[in-house]
Parts: C-alpha cells; sequence; structure tokens
C-alpha cells in the first residue's frame, strides 16, 4: 500500500502541474491578446471603405488630440510561417507611459518608426522585447504609419480606442461621419473570437478523486499496519514518531518528485522564468501541505489504537466505510455524467466506420487538403474581404475548364432549422413537421454523376440566370416544401435570385451525401434529394466553402496525370504558389477525420474506465474493511450456511441503492438507449467483480482462521 500511496502524490503532482501550466497558458494569451486596452475601450470595426490610408491616419490624428484617445489596429500577418498579431495606433503621448507593457527588456517606443514585440527581430527600430512565458504569441506594437508602409494601405480591419467613457459617443458620431459608415455598422462585427483553456475542469475533477482515494488510503493504511503499530507502542514510540515512520518515505519520495519535475519543465520550456517556477514550487507545496494534513487522519486511527484493542482484534473502520461509500457515489455520478456525451460519441464513430467504404469509392477525386495564408489574408477573411478566397474561386473556375472539377455540397433542413428562419422570413404558421429536407448543391460538372434521374439533359437546368431547384414529386403538393424554397430565396437575397422549381419522378437510388456532419446524423446515404443547380453567379456566392477543411471542401477533381498538371498551371496562374495549395484523396482525409474520432472516443473509454477502476478501488475497500472489521462473525455465518445475500444484505442493500440512484440520473439528464444499456454493463462488471472479490477474500480469510491466525 505505501508504493501505491507514493504513486498517487507523484500522479497528483503531474496534475497539478498541468493544471497550473494550462491556466498560465490561458492567462498569458488572454493578457497578450488585450495588452494595450485601458480601463476604458471600445471597438470598431471598418468592413467597406473607399477611404485613403492617408486620410484615415489624419483623421485619427485629429481624434486623438481632440479626445486624448489613442487608436489601435488589430492585423494578423503571416511572416516566416508563423501567425504575427500586430497591433498598430496613432498613440498619445502618454499612452505607453500610462500602460503596462510588462516589458521584458528595453523601453517603449518614443519615435514613429520604433516598435516592442514579444521576440527579438533583428530590426534597429525595435526598442524592447514584451515578456511572453511560453514564448509562443508573436506580437508587435508599432505606429499605424508603419504598419501601413511595411504591409496594406487597406484601412478595413479591426480597431479600438483607448478614452474617457464619456467621449465614445463623440467618437463615434466623428468616425461615422468621416467613413460615411452608419455607428450601428461601425460596432458590428464579422468574427467572434472564442478562447480555450484546455481540459482544466477534467484535471481538477481527477485531482480530487485521487485525493479522496488517499485519504481513504491514509485511513485503512493503519488497519493494515496493526501489528507494527502495535510493536511501535509496545517499545514506547509517541503518536507523531509511529506516524513519521509510516510516511517518511511516501513524503520525501514526492518532494524529490516535485523538484524533478520542475527542472524537467524549465529543460522542455527555456522561456519559462523564475517567477513562473516560483509560483509552481508554491502550490506544489500547498498541495503537499495538504497532503500531509489528510495523512495526519492517520493519527485519529492510530490513536484509538490501544496495545489492549490490537490484542483483542479490535478495529476503527467506521471513518474509512462511509469516505468508501462517498466515493463510491462520486464515481457514479462521474459515470454517469460521462456516458452521455460517450454513448453520442460511440454512435458517431460506428456511423463513421459505416461511411468508410463509400469514401473509399470517392478515392479517385482530389479536393483541397491543404493552403496558407500569406501576408494579411487571414486578417482580410476576418474582415470578411478574403483575397484567397477570390483566388481560389478563380482557380476553381479554371479548373471546370480543364478538368471538369466539380462542386459537391450536401445539408439538410429539420424542423428546428426550418423554425430558426422565422425572424428573417415571415411565417404564416409554425413548422411542426418532423420532416427533414436533404438538399444537394452541385455545378454542372457535379449534376452529371446524377443525370440518369432526370427526364431532360442535365445541361438544361444551368441555362439562364433562375436559380433551379429539383425536387422529387413528393414534395410537390408539401406545403413546408414551399418554405424550403423561401429559405433557399433569402440566402441568395443579394443575387436577387428567381428559383424555377422543377419536379422530378421518385426513385429508390441512394445518394451518398459527402458531409461528415450529416454522417454523424445518420444521414450519411438519402434518397430523393432537394438538387440546387449553382450556375457561375451562385457558385461565386458559395466561395467561402472553398476554404473549407478538406473533409467538407466541396471541390471534386478526378485524379489523373493530366489533371494533376491542370492543377499546378491554375495555382501558378492565380497565384496561389505562395500559399501552398495542395490537393489530396478525399478518403486519405477522411481516414484523418476517422482517426481523430476514434481517438475523441478513446479517450473518453480512458476516462470512464479510470473512474471505474476508482469505483472497483471503493468496492475493494468496503469489502476488505467489512471483512476485517466482521472477520469472526461472517466466520460463523459462512459456517453455518448463510448465503451471501444473508451474510452482506447492509452492503448489498446500499450497492442497489447506488445502482438505482445511478439509473435515475442518467433517465433525467439525457434518456439514450446506448447509454442505458453501457450503464447496465458496467453495474453488471461491478457487481460480478465485487462477489469475485468477496469470494476471494472470504476463502483466504477462512484458510488463515481454520489455520488458527486471528
Amino acid at each position: 500500500m505505501k508504493k501505491s500511496m507514493t504513486i498517487l502524490l507523484c500522479t497528483i503532482s503531474v496534475l497539478v502541474s498541468l493544471v497550473f501550466g494550462m491556466t498560465a497558458k490561458y492567462n498569458d494569451y488572454l493578457k497578450i491578446d488585450n495588452i494595450g486596452k485601458t480601463e476604458f475601450n471600445f471597438d470598431f470595426y471598418i468592413n467597406e471603405s473607399t477611404i485613403s490610408a492617408a486620410s484615415l491616419l489624419n483623421e485619427f490624428s485629429e481624434i486623438s488630440k481632440q479626445y486624448d484617445a489613442s487608436i489601435i489596429r488589430t492585423d494578423i500577418i503571416d511572416e516566416n510561417n508563423k501567425s504575427v498579431t500586430y497591433k498598430s495606433g496613432v498613440f498619445t503621448d502618454t499612452y505607453f507611459e500610462k500602460n503596462n507593457f510588462n516589458l521584458q527588456s528595453g523601453r517603449t517606443p518614443k519615435k514613429k518608426n520604433e516598435f516592442i514585440s514579444t521576440f527579438k527581430t533583428n530590426d534597429s527600430n525595435q526598442v524592447g522585447i514584451i515578456k511572453d512565458i511560453f514564448d509562443d504569441d508573436p506580437l508587435i506594437i508599432c505606429s499605424l504609419e508603419s504598419y501601413f508602409n511595411k504591409y496594406t494601405e487597406n484601412v478595413t480591419g479591426s480597431y479600438f480606442v483607448c478614452c474617457n467613457e464619456k467621449d465614445k459617443e463623440s467618437i463615434l458620431q466623428n468616425l461615422s461621419v468621416f467613413l460615411g459608415i452608419s455607428q450601428t455598422d461601425l460596432l458590428k462585427s464579422n468574427f467572434t473570437k472564442t478562447y480555450s483553456q484546455g481540459p482544466v475542469e477534467i484535471l481538477i475533477i481527477a485531482c480530487f478523486i485521487l485525493l479522496m482515494i488517499y485519504t481513504l488510503m491514509c485511513l485503512f493504511y493503519p488497519t493494515s499496519q496493526t501489528k507494527i503499530i502495535g510493536i511501535y507502542k509496545l517499545v514506547g514510540y509517541k503518536l507523531r514518531d509511529i506516524w513519521g515512520c509510516l510516511n517518511n518515505s511516501i513524503l520525501v519520495v514526492d518532494v524529490i518528485f516535485i523538484f524533478a519535475s520542475l527542472i524537467i519543465q524549465k529543460i522542455l520550456i527555456p522561456s519559462l522564468d523564475f517567477a513562473y517556477l516560483t509560483k509552481l514550487l508554491g502550490i506544489q507545496f500547498i498541495m503537499l501541505l495538504i497532503n500531509i494534513i489528510l495523512s495526519w487522519t492517520m493519527m485519529l486511527i492510530i490513536k484509538k489504537y490501544t496495545l489492549s484493542s490490537i490484542l483483542k482484534g479490535f478495529f476503527h473502520v467506521r471513518l474509512p466505510l462511509l469516505l468508501s461509500y462517498l466515493l463510491k457515489v462520486v464515481t457514479f455520478v462521474a459515470i454517469v455524467l460521462i456516458l452521455s456525451p460517450l454513448s453520442d460519441v460511440l454512435q458517431t464513430t460506428m456511423l463513421t466506420y459505416a461511411a468508410a467504404s463509400a469514401y473509399e469509392k470517392e478515392s479517385k477525386y482530389m479536393t483541397i487538403s491543404q493552403y496558407d495564408y500569406i501576408d494579411d489574408e487571414f486578417q482580410q477573411t476576418i474582415n470578411g474581404n478574403s483575397t484567397l478566397k477570390v483566388k481560389v474561386y478563380n482557380m476553381f473556375k479554371e479548373l471546370e475548364k480543364t478538368s471538369d472539377a466539380e462542386y459537391i455540397k450536401s445539408y439538410y433542413f429539420d424542423n428546428e432549422y426550418l423554425n430558426s428562419f422565422a425572424k428573417n422570413i415571415p411565417l404564416k404558421r409554425e413548422i411542426k413537421s418532423n420532416e427533414e429536407y436533404f438538399l444537394l448543391g452541385t455545378n454542372l460538372n457535379g449534376m452529371k454523376r446524377y443525370k440518369g434521374l432526370f427526364n431532360d439533359s442535365v445541361n438544361k437546368y444551368f441555362e439562364g440566370d433562375d436559380l433551379t431547384v429539383l425536387a422529387p414529386k413528393k414534395y410537390k403538393n408539401n406545403t413546408d416544401f414551399k418554405y424550403v424554397c423561401d429559405i433557399l430565396q433569402w440566402l441568395y437575397k443579394d443575387i436577387n435570385v428567381k428559383l424555377n422549381v422543377q419536379f422530378y419522378n421518385n426513385n429508390d437510388r441512394y445518394i451518398f451525401t459527402q458531409n461528415v456532419q450529416m454522417i454523424g446524423a445518420n444521414h450519411a446515404f438519402v434518397k430523393n434529394p432537394i438538387y440546387v443547380c449553382l450556375h457561375d453567379q451562385y457558385l461565386e456566392h458559395e466561395s467561402y466553402s472553398f476554404l473549407d477543411s478538406a473533409i467538407s471542401n466541396p471541390i471534386r477533381v478526378e485524379n489523373t496525370k493530366a489533371n494533376r498538371q491542370n492543377i499546378r498551371r491554375a495555382i501558378v496562374n492565380n497565384k496561389l504558389e505562395y500559399n501552398k495549395v495542395k490537393f489530396g484523396s478525399i478518403n486519405v482525409d477522411y481516414k484523418g477525420y476517422m482517426k481523430t474520432t476514434i481517438m475523441g472516443t478513446f479517450i473518453l473509454v480512458m476516462g470512464l474506465t479510470l473512474i471505474v477502476i476508482v469505483d472497483i478501488l471503493a468496492s475493494y475497500y468496503i469489502i476488505l474493511i467489512v471483512l476485517v472489521s466482521r472477520k469472526k462473525q461472517i466466520f460463523v455465518k459462512k459456517m453455518l450456511g448463510f448465503s451471501v445475500l444473508d451474510r452482506y444484505k447492509n452492503e448489498i442493500f446500499y450497492f442497489i441503492t447506488f445502482y438505482i440512484f445511478g439509473f435515475v440520473q442518467l433517465l433525467l439528464i439525457k434518456p439514450n438507449k446506448y447509454s442505458a444499456l453501457i450503464y447496465m454493463i458496467l453495474v453488471g462488471i461491478d457487481i460480478f467483480i465485487s462477489y469475485a472479490m468477496i469470494k476471494c477474500k472470504e476463502r483466504k480469510q477462512l484458510n488463515g482462521m481454520l489455520k488458527g491466525e486471528e
């Protein structure tokens, strides 16, 4: 047990380091992301403007002087294969003095051509280095004039203003008049930013469970060492001396492990500073102190073990028994909480495997599997003015002619989705039908795959300017389908679309959707979808999807030698060679997606397995404590022919209560046949292992007692 307690403390130290590291990294990212913002600031966005960079600089300078305000622009630029955040602005004279930029070395800028950053740039104009604990957030703070001179004079972008709160409305009014943009549009963002702290909550829960197990071990440890405690007491050892003899080696190993882990972290991440390591060391010693306090619970047990009680075979087990039951309750709650997401992930994994053979048949097609942003293209994409999207669209148009490139994108409208459009499209009534409408948007080349399903030549559906929608005849008199058409018209409202709805005969052919979201919703194959025939103007509207990840990208080009040459030529013709655009097999990308899905399933299964192990450990201690404390009573009942149910009726009652409580909790959270099935299997495993442990321990005790052991 001493080895187990040592390993447990070392594991807790590792988890504490991970939690501290993830939290510090998250806080460091937030600090870098919000650096330069004062007590009051507000964001505004220029999405479209014909104003020149020089005029904008003059206007910002006037506003800065009039309101003592600093106006800063944020951009993300690709430099030397890494994304660098630029914060360039028109600053007040006191801006850098009033704000803390947490400089590691150097000073703040005093001239327009000077700048500071989180890394060394080898530029003579760099005057300071901002502290970045993990050296992973490249940032440059410079003047807006320097940024315009170096990169672009395009004024569209994201800005924030540092000023007095009372001046906000006046500044917005000035900007609105100058830019010719309403205040509402100035404050409207084209993107949202999210931050991920990592699985910190899961690690904290794991620490809590391990601390409970450690406390349980501390309470039971003296019970397993009663003979040694008796000897120590017999030779005159004091209470704390006995505690020291039982725990010294455990705590010493943990202290050595803590210092060794700090050294290893410093070697792996050289940028970690003294302050970070000192804080981590302090937290580790606080955790060590908590573990020492928990281990002092042994004193409660050791104190009760007098020589007479040890000789009489009397055991003090009430506290460890209560804690064992509490641990079992906690683990059952944790099992139920993890079962719902696990059942969903398992179902998705099974559906993913089912669609693998269909993707295998698609292996002869390629799609965009990789590309990089260059210069300020990423920032332009965020701003809604993506030059990369335009270049990729033009490349696709070239490949349509030279390589019969296809565009195939499937999606579906369900009841929830249809009703969500009620805010945008006036509804005469709520859609109550549960029918799902499967749509497949395709260009002319893609439509040729399905030409046998229609009476007319597919070319006919792409003539004229109307958006042709081919629906199965089953929707001809369907009132909800008319609403689907309204949604399509709304989606293309910028083009003033006119729908041309035609109907084709229903058939039994299954169409592969090639959409991982639909596969996850058990819609890998559908019958009689609604075909949306997209020619040039509508494809251009959909061109944002050309930048989707490989597994979701709608572009399809057959993998032939001629087409590969055409792709290389199209990349050069559309100036995409520096974007490192690559085409790859759709099947390879799907296999990568499958691996990711399986990994997610594996992580949840491992989490569940660890919780089940803890639950089994709690059962083990309950059985062990009961056998130790009621050894003679159980022995006598067994000899008299009492069944297991009679010998352990209290424990069985408690266990059944836990099982029922867990099942009710499962039904309340999210009723699911898969999670219920997994739960019943786990309950069966718990019962089987508990019964096996009882039989094994009873047999050993019975053999010992028959030999005259106490």
